[in-house]
């Protein structure tokens, strides 16, 4: 499931142990899970959702 350029699908992605891990739950999207993930970011953050905006 792999795209051109080496990169995953957000399907596959989503699949990856260490995401599964936090129980993703797609709500909106779903006809676009086939594309390619462009970047991601991580935070170790407890709680990080009150330090983001937008």
């Amino acid at each position: 499931m792999s795209t051109e350029g080496g990169g995953i699908t957000v399907r596959r992605a989503l699949e990856l142990p260490g995401l599964r891990g936090g129980l993703p739950e797609v709500v909106a999207g779903e006809d676009r899970l086939e594309r390619a993930v462009r970047w991601v970011h991580a935070g170790e953050v407890p709680h990080i959702a009150s330090l983001l905006k937008g």
